[in-house]
């Protein structure tokens, strides 16, 4: 063999380790190399085995093959973005169910994610389900964090912010519990390959126990709830804030409780494998668009399951780039953690076949070579347990949208066995809202205006507080003002007489808005305004700050506050604030530009 120096003897190949680096992110991956054929690349060009934590540039996915890979494979995003990963389930569940013929067992295979609402668009619908289900809880998510980051209950879903970085998840309000703590299983899954679909489970992994215990007392307390390491390793009241207990640990734990651990396993390793199948058009698609060779592509991940009080495993998030950092003190599990891991890492390195001797040209047919690689990856997965093909490929055909040869050939079949898998998915859609018509004619003191809406979340929020303004009996109705509260995307709009007043207002602030609504010849301002040696217009309200004002075309003023909730963002966390609590502290809020440049100017 001849080397890139043009020498005979073993080719030298190169690693290169980019992205979002740490020491423990980096480390199992390098030692797990074999040193006599790899090397540390001296630049982000010249590599043959690229560790990228985080998601590297498409560029680079073009240069890739059977030997130079990537840790990555191009639409992974339909699974490691939360909002993305619930739609990718969706949409598979919608095709089965065509495909079901009324029997369910198909469909009921995919019923382990619970409800997702994606801002802006799902809105509404978050509001109608908020309003159907009185007693139940929500929790708001970033949708592209990770560690724990943002993660909060709702309190009041008026509330929940409109932006499109946010998601809303149903809350799985009876876990299993530990030792009376809450836990959610991190699983290790590797797709090995897309062309054909290979994929493997880890045989270990962790539960990760919450800090607090999980009771009606702490029904609000972030520790009890919360089970990331990064957040429960700040509760200072906790004798261990940080515990992994690994699989051999738990097994025998739920076999000690009465419970049969191979039953859930079979059902979560059921649950991973339809999971990444949700995903596999999407990864295809994009590994064609960026012209990546899925033969030098591959991502292991970090799968999140919680487990209720009747054992049944629910997938919350999957996650790019695992922490392969140990979190636990050694007390509580991370001498374990640290060595599973390590292993995690070396076996994924021979799996991908990273320290394999490079090989000559294949010979034989395409349907030999197929069978051939499938059966060596295999023969070197180490820790890790095929899922896909598995030992019943037929159990997961009927879920590929349109297998491939290279599909049909890894799972020993010749012929599809249902010509309806081969259906495109629908259109991905969210549930219609419930449209109630409500109409009411208002006493607004100087004038009268019909009000009209049809979302019923927002009547059951207004219809109370509009009582007092509300007239019955008045004739020549159709004369006076039509004012419109519509639901939009995203939030609600107010329209007066075909003038948008408002826009983008959450649920919450549409009762201010509309007890405010401006008059002909007014004009409605939504905007934040804080009083200060610069700040004249929130002066003239007499408040230090508030949002939203009144004013007047003519030559008339004064001005009125419309006192909408002030949205304050503190890192990547939203919080609700109403103009009549106490001041805030103006660094959180933003003042137009012009304004804070004066007053810098002015301290200077």
């Amino acid at each position: 063999m001849v080397n890139r120096n043009g020498a005979r003897g073993t080719m030298t190949r190169y690693y290169w380790m980019g992205g979002n680096r740490s020491y423990e992110q980096d480390r199992f991956f390098e030692q797990s190399l074999d040193k006599s054929q790899w090397q540390k690349a001296e630049s982000a060009e010249k590599w043959d085995a690229c560790w990228y934590t985080g998601m590297p540039d498409q560029n680079d996915f073009s240069e890739v093959g059977p030997e130079r890979k990537i840790n990555h494979i191009p639409g992974n995003n339909a699974l490691t973005v939360k909002s993305r990963l619930y739609r990718s389930l969706m949409d598979l569940r919608e095709r089965v169910e065509r495909q079901d013929k009324g029997s369910g067992h198909l469909t009921e295979r995919l019923a382990f994610v619970p409800r997702v609402f994606s801002m802006p668009e799902d809105y509404h619908a978050f509001q109608q389900a908020a309003l159907d289900n009185p007693g139940k809880r929500w929790i708001l998510k970033p949708k592209n964090a990770a560690r724990g980051k943002g993660i909060q209950l709702v309190g009041d879903p008026a509330d929940v912010p409109l932006e499109s970085s946010w998601m809303v998840q149903e809350y799985l309000e009876n876990p299993d519990t530990m030792h009376g703590r809450k836990y959610v299983l991190r699983l290790y899954v590797l797709v090995s390959s897309v062309s054909p679909f290979r994929v493997y489970l880890y045989r270990q992994g962790f539960a990760k126990l919450a800090s607090a215990p999980y009771n009606e007392e702490n029904a609000n307390n972030p520790y009890s709830y919360l089970t990331n390491p990064d957040v429960n390793a700040l509760n200072l009241d906790a004798e261990v804030p940080v515990e992994f207990v690994d699989f051999e640990r738990y097994r025998e734990w739920l076999r000690e409780h009465g419970h049969d651990d191979k039953a859930l396993f079979a059902k979560i390793e059921d649950l991973v494998a339809l999971t990444c199948l949700a995903a596999l058009e999407p990864m295809r698609e994009r590994s064609r668009v960026v012209g990546a060779d899925p033969r030098g592509c591959y991502e292991l991940m970090g799968i999140d399951c919680l487990v209720d009080e009747k054992l049944k495993p629910w997938v919350l998030e999957c996650n790019l780039s695992p922490s392969l950092e140990v979190c636990a003190g050694p007390e509580s599990g991370g001498d374990i953690e640290e060595g599973i891991k390590g292993s995690l890492v070396a076996d994924m390195v021979e799996i991908v076949g990273l320290n394999s001797k490079p090989v000559a040209l294949e010979t034989g047919s395409v349907v030999e070579r197929l069978v051939r690689e499938s059966q060596d990856e295999i023969a070197r997965s180490g820790g890790f347990k095929n899922l896909v093909p598995g030992a019943d490929p037929a159990a997961y055909l009927p879920f590929m949208a349109l297998p491939r040869l290279s599909d049909w050939v890894n799972n020993r079949f010749l012929i599809q066995s249902d010509a309806s898998a081969n259906q495109p998915a629908a259109p991905a859609t969210s549930p219609s809202p419930e449209s109630t018509p409500f109409s009411r004619v208002l006493d607004c003191g100087r004038f009268r205006v019909r009000l009209f809406t049809d979302s019923a979340p927002l009547i059951g929020r207004i219809e109370a507080l509009l009582e007092p303004m509300a007239v019955a009996g008045v004739a020549g109705t159709e004369l006076l003002a039509r004012l419109e509260i519509v639901r939009d995307t995203p939030g609600f709009t107010l329209i007066l007489e075909g003038r948008v007043l408002c826009s983008r207002l959450p649920l919450s602030g549409v009762a201010s808005a509309a007890t405010h609504a401006a008059e002909a010849q007014e004009i409605a301002i939504d905007a934040g305004l804080i009083a200060g040696p610069t700040l004249a217009l929130s002066a003239c309200l007499k408040a230090d700050h508030s949002r939203g004002a009144l004013l007047p075309s003519g030559t008339d003023y004064q001005i009125s506050a419309l006192g909408l909730p002030l949205q304050v963002i503190v890192g990547a966390s939203a919080f609700n604030v109403s103009a009549a609590e106490t001041t805030l502290d103006a660094n959180y809020l933003m003042v137009a530009a012009g304004e804070a440049e004066a007053e810098g100017k002015a301290k200077g």
